[in-house]
């Protein structure tokens, strides 16, 4: 397919249409893949390539050199797939479109529905809809006309997004919300420059992100009637007043909060956490907060559910090994530290003890490795099934990256 919104070959088009209808079932997205391949098309291998690699993950074969050759073979074939679609989008040859997913655009913040013919092709997961000038993109008739499209119905997520805020509504609820709404209104989907939103959306707003939290938008935060709302992010306000907003709160639907704030060192955030009716229903829990032993026992003893854990300041050697105590930690599936600033270096052996079993994601900012640090994250049993492991920034002797790298071929280390 190049400016073709679906294939002319009718066995092609039925394939298509059946992963559109089905976007969780592998088996008509394979079947597509072999009549491509029967004509040399690496859209086909890409398909193939990655459905291997998703499978070989949830089977825990990340560690074998299958895995690592189809993971070498999909970073070849992205970029060719990348530059055919942004080239049929009428976009630069660099620009990328979104994320790619078993062969398919899934995710993406380019999308807009003069290119529906184009993007019609691809089964969306999560779409971003940025305001960029176009202030009718956020409009209660241009939401109207988005899930009025079927393949966008079927999505999990649609975001709308300013530089001020972002919110996220799952696109079959706002379906509903929305189903009668003229596709020429011009109603804004947030009238005031900061909260409320259209009146449509506090029922069906299932996360929302605030930049700079002005005491409205927290104060909406803090007790706004938003039954749907799942994740609440902060970032780059005053943490101490984001963490009391959002922590104070009784929302028994809320399961994701992040509060970012880099650069302000917060303490004391243990008396919010110990107090919060919200930290034990939670599932992801990011915090630029000090993890010392008092906010590490305060999150290891509330927040038994904790899948996705990150903190972002000063980190204790002490507060590791009090937060990695939690009952949470063989649930948990992604993890990332900050070891910048510290006073004192903090070992990764504490790592190689805990007792992970489900951990395949693995972040580690600002931390001094050695080669006996390298070699005892490679063969501990607990972070056998990582497939992602990323270093920041840090200190890294070039014996121990080998022996990293020897062990995650996919490792990213930044600057």
């Amino acid at each position: 397919m190049t400016r073709r919104s679906l294939p002319s070959d009718p066995v092609e088009r039925a394939l298509l249409n059946e992963i559109l209808a089905v976007p969780d079932d592998d088996a008509a997205r394979l079947a597509y893949a072999d009549r491509l391949l029967e004509r040399g098309d690496p859209h086909g291998e890409l398909i193939v390539v990655q459905c291997r690699c998703r499978q070989m993950e949830r089977e825990g074969e990340v560690r074998t050199a299958a895995y690592h050759a189809a993971r070498a073979r999909e970073r070849e074939l992205v970029p060719m797939m990348e530059k055919r679609w942004a080239k049929a989008f009428g976009l630069g040859s660099e620009q990328r479109l979104g994320t790619i997913e078993r062969g398919f655009l899934a995710r993406t913040t380019h999308f807009d529905l003069e290119r529906w013919g184009l993007w019609r092709a691809h089964p969306l997961v999560e779409l971003v809809i940025s305001q960029g000038g176009q202030n009718f993109w956020h409009s209660a008739g241009y939401l109207a006309r988005l899930v009025a499209k079927p393949t966008i119905a079927r999505a999990r997520s649609l975001w709308f997004a300013n530089a001020r805020r972002r919110l996220e509504v799952e696109p079959s609820a706002a379906a509903a919300a929305f189903g009668d709404v003229p596709h020429s209104s011009e109603d804004s989907l947030w009238p005031e420059i900061d909260a409320p939103f259209h009146p449509r959306l506090l029922p069906i707003v299932r996360s929302v992100r605030f930049e700079h939290g002005t005491p409205k938008s927290l104060a909406w935060l803090a007790g706004a009637p938003a039954p749907a709302l799942v994740a609440a992010e902060l970032r780059n306000g005053d943490n101490r007043s984001d963490l009391a907003a959002v922590f104070a709160a009784t929302r028994p639907t809320l399961e994701e909060v992040v509060v970012r704030a880099r650069g302000v060192v917060v303490t004391g955030a243990e008396s919010v956490l110990e107090a919060s009716p919200t930290l034990p229903q939670l599932r992801k829990l990011h915090l630029d907060v000090t993890l010392d032993v008092a906010v590490a026992r305060a999150v290891a003893s509330r927040a038994p559910r904790l899948e996705d854990v990150h903190f972002g300041q000063v980190m204790t050697e002490d507060g590791l090994r009090a937060l990695l105590a939690g009952s949470f930690v063989p649930c948990l599936r992604a993890l990332s530290l900050s070891g910048r600033g510290a006073t004192e270096r903090t070992s990764l052996r504490v790592l190689t003890e805990a007792p992970f079993a489900a951990l395949t994601c693995l972040t580690l900012d600002g931390f001094h490795f050695s080669k006996e640090d390298a070699a005892a994250l490679a063969s501990a049993s607990g972070l056998a099934r990582i497939h992602e492991l990323r270093l920041v920034g840090g200190a890294f002797a070039a014996d121990a990256l080998a022996i990293l790298r020897e062990r995650w071929p996919s490792l990213d280390v930044f600057d």
